[in-house]
């Protein structure tokens, strides 16, 4: 197996040194649970059966269920793991177990270089490749089995949570016309329905392109953005031509140009390409934060030898009481500093801080708000209809309809709904939109402290 380790959740393990971090920090697990440790992360998503246990950590000792029970145990509570509501181990009642939290495998040649210097007593602090951002890099990070379907969820997540958004919105516009309270409670309802369900549906196209693209490939790559486009050109195209064909069969009267393709390849371009930047930023700061520790620890190296050269320099013009004062200060020093590691890299991670930011999920959900903001005035442009230019074309189909987007216009300067509340609400539309699947993307479940 090639140098490197396994990472999820705040948790970096190296199946060759046989070594599991948490944020850093050493977490002590015997030689089994370690090999049971190893089996788990290894083949994420994947039901491990009792027997593969057996066979693969008690290598044919003779055990009963109790011991396995209790190795899982253990390995949830150094995990900070729950078995009613797991995020790392989940049980398969008469099975065996699954690893069901999104695992990344990362190589780097600054890890085995700070490995060799353990001897100082620094320990390497890479819980930024697992804790901020879930992409990988194009070039150290692979995709592992379980990663596809997490994306999935969340994406389909994020997208209801949007749709959600925008059904409460429009969903209050229309209350606010209705003449009568029961109408208004209908009205509101059926928008919040209607429009969190078409959001899941987009959600869903775009997320299971961008998956089946970083499951091909193995990586995040451009080809993120090109499978979401393609996800979401699909689903915009099918629910476009069922939704017309079905207007016209039944009401014998056509819906006109509503969202359909050309809406869903560009907000799911726009989503692709926020993956995308998610993993060039997540190898930044992983590169970042390795070559900085290195070169922070080796300044601290040559500091102490040059201070050593000094001590030195002072020997020969002092006494031989002196010379006894000054061995036992010096031996002060080097005990305070292998005592103390931690207090070392803390202050190494605070100038790294300072110096070298890392970019988060909540910088990059910032940024998706802008790539949506700028994908909804592009469909604008291209003269294409988000949910707001659908909503009212449909209301304009049918005059008698109750609904209308008029009370929305005022809001930009215009006494019915015309281009400008168009172009705004397209603008909004899109950052709401992308920006909570980005953001559901990006989400990461919380370890206990």
């Amino acid at each position: 197996m090639s140098s490197g380790c396994y990472c999820f959740e705040g948790f970096k393990f190296n199946p060759v040194n046989r070594q599991l971090y948490r944020d850093g920090h050493s977490v002590e697990l015997n030689a089994r649970y370690l090999d049971a440790l190893a089996l788990l992360v290894q083949q994420p998503g994947r039901l491990i059966s009792k027997q593969q246990f057996f066979d693969s950590v008690w290598q044919g000792t003779a055990v009963t269920d109790e011991a396995l029970t209790q190795c899982i145990r253990v390995l949830r509570k150094q995990l900070g793991d729950s078995a009613s509501k797991p995020s790392f181990i989940e049980t398969v009642p008469k099975h065996g177990y699954r690893f069901i939290a999104p695992v990344i495998w990362h190589e780097s040649g600054v890890a085995k270089t700070l490995a060799e210097q353990n001897n100082k007593a620094f320990t390497a602090n890479d819980s930024d490749i697992s804790r901020g951002i879930d992409s990988p890099d194009t070039k150290s990070h692979t995709i592992l089995s379980g990663d596809s379907y997490q994306t999935v969820a969340r994406g389909v997540c994020g997208s209801a949570i949007a749709g959600i958004i925008g059904g409460l919105i429009f969903g209050l516009i229309t209350s606010l016309s209705a003449s009568v309270l029961v109408g208004a409670v209908s009205s509101f309802l059926v928008l919040v329905s209607v429009t969190m369900i078409l959001a899941i549906v987009g959600g869903a196209g775009i997320s299971i392109g961008l998956a089946a693209a970083e499951r091909i490939t193995q990586k995040i790559t451009v080809w993120s953005i090109v499978g979401a486009a393609i996800g979401g050109m699909t689903v915009g195209a099918v629910v476009k031509l069922l939704g017309v064909d079905a207007f016209h069969l039944l009401l014998g009267q056509s819906l006109g140009d509503i969202t359909g393709p050309m809406e869903g390849a560009v907000l799911g371009a726009s989503v692709g390409i926020m993956r995308w930047l998610s993993g060039q930023f997540m190898a930044f700061n992983a590169q970042n934060g390795d070559f900085q520790k290195e070169d922070s620890q080796k300044e601290n190296f040559q500091n102490d030898d040059s201070q050593n050269e000094n001590y030195q320099q002072n020997d020969s013009q002092k006494n031989n009481i002196q010379n006894d004062d000054f061995q036992i200060k010096s031996d002060q020093i080097k005990s305070s500093q292998t005592d103390n590691p931690q207090k070392i890299n803390l202050q190494n991670n605070n100038l790294l801080n300072n110096d070298h930011p890392t970019i988060n999920a909540q910088r990059i959900t910032a940024m998706a708000v802008i790539s949506g903001a700028i994908a909804g005035a592009l469909i604008y442009v291209l003269d294409g209809q988000l949910l707001a230019g659908s909503l009212n074309i449909l209301a304009e189909q049918f005059p008698n309809s109750r609904f209308t987007l008029n009370n929305i216009a005022p809001l930009f300067g215009e006494e019915v709904f015309g281009p400008v509340s168009l172009f705004m609400c397209s603008v909004i539309e899109g950052a709401v939109y992308c920006a909570s699947i980005v953001a559901a993307l990006n989400w990461r479940r919380s370890t206990l402290p």
